[in-house]
């Protein structure tokens, strides 16, 4: 069977696109990517929205890495910090040759299917500051790699009363530090893993602290039971996701307790808290707040927002609170491919939109 050689598009330059583009160009490919940022790296490498100061992956380097540049066996497993990442990635580009074959600055306008099934990409040029130029070339294929999670779509919760608070609100997709939180009253509303992080970082700053989440979070321990290594060296993720796995393993660290001694408190919250969800969720892989909510200096209110009145929060647990600021923690928008990136075209693959559309909660409406 002859190989033939396909020019190809990639949009994106995140961490699917640079895989993309390696893949596409060992196997003989002609490849252009397009980035709007000015560097490699997606939300990674964004300084406001989705990454944020002193953010940690939730896998270990050995977990996260690419398969064509593993760490070193022997490297000790740890959470790699977001400028850790980057150089990572980076190291990436330089190893295989992949910066010469992206435009930085450059957003795709359009995607426009030809008759004879080739397409044409439409792009505009030009850093802040700098006058646009507009360009366009043919392609064979084209491989959208603009991720899922994106500061123009946050997810906002149709929450009675919201639109009317007189204090601030903010979502995580603008958050960037803790300073402005500092000596404030605080609700933050949503308990994934970057809920973890913006909750620890506020509360160890604010005057009072809040965390409001409907159900419990699935959570699992960055190291298990003091464990030296990351929950991903030693554990088949698939058990903690199994609701009979979770009961099972909650009731040998109950016949534990009374053979050898309790475990720790911030062990035991987790599997409290991972039982209480009713397992088959997604593992939120952070517990670093933990030992705050056990202090107190996070103050848990499960069960979420029933209604806001004016600056009074009525929370589902029968609380009224009066915080000076609002963080929600609510996730992105998944749908978001552009409608005029699509002018005649059809979307082969999984489109994140659809199972975003058929999983959401009926009461998580989004805002427009």
């Amino acid at each position: 069977m002859t190989h033939r050689t396909r020019r190809v598009a990639v949009i994106g330059a995140g961490l699917s696109g640079l895989v993309a583009i390696k893949e596409l160009l060992d196997e003989g490919h002609q490849v252009d990517a397009f980035e709007a940022a000015g560097r490699e790296g997606g939300v990674f490498a964004s300084t406001t929205g989705v990454s944020y100061d002193q953010m940690r992956l939730t896998v270990s380097q050995h977990f996260m890495a690419f398969s064509s540049m593993t760490p070193p066996p022997d490297e000790p497993r740890a959470f790699w910090t977001r400028e850790r990442y980057l150089i990572y990635l980076r190291a990436f580009c330089e190893r295989f040759d992949l910066l010469r074959h992206i435009r930085f600055e450059t957003r795709v306008t359009a995607i426009q299917r030809l008759p004879d099934g080739t397409m044409r990409v439409c792009w505009s040029t030009g850093g802040p500051g700098e006058a646009e130029t507009q360009g366009a070339r043919i392609y064979d294929a084209v491989a959208i790699c603009q991720g899922a999670f994106r500061a123009s779509a946050p997810r906002l919760p149709c929450i009675p009363g919201l639109a009317d608070f007189p204090g601030r609100v903010t979502h995580s997709a603008a958050y960037v530090g803790p300073k402005p939180f500092a000596g404030q009253r605080v609700l933050v509303i949503g308990m994934g893993e970057t809920a973890a992080d913006v909750t620890s970082q506020i509360a160890a700053q604010a005057a009072h602290c809040w965390l409001t989440f409907r159900t419990y979070p699935e959570l699992v321990a960055r190291f298990p039971y003091g464990h030296a290594h990351t929950t991903d060296a030693w554990s088949a993720r698939i058990n903690h996701w199994l609701p009979h796995a979770r009961l099972t393993e909650f009731r040998a660290a109950t016949d534990l307790d009374a053979a050898y001694g309790p475990l720790p408190d911030r062990h035991r919250l987790v599997e409290d808290w991972a039982v209480r969800s009713g397992g088959a969720r997604f593992l939120q892989k952070n517990d670093d707040f933990v030992p705050q909510v056990l202090s107190g200096e996070i103050d848990v209110a499960p069960g979420g927002v029933e209604r806001i009145e004016g600056g009074v929060v009525h929370l589902a647990d029968g609380r009224k609170v009066e915080p000076d600021d609002i963080v929600l923690c609510t996730g992105y928008r998944e749908s978001s491919i552009p409608a005029e990136w699509l002018d005649g075209v059809q979307v082969d693959g999984f489109i994140l939109t659809v199972a975003g559309d058929l999983l959401q909660h009926r009461d998580q409406q989004l805002e427009v």
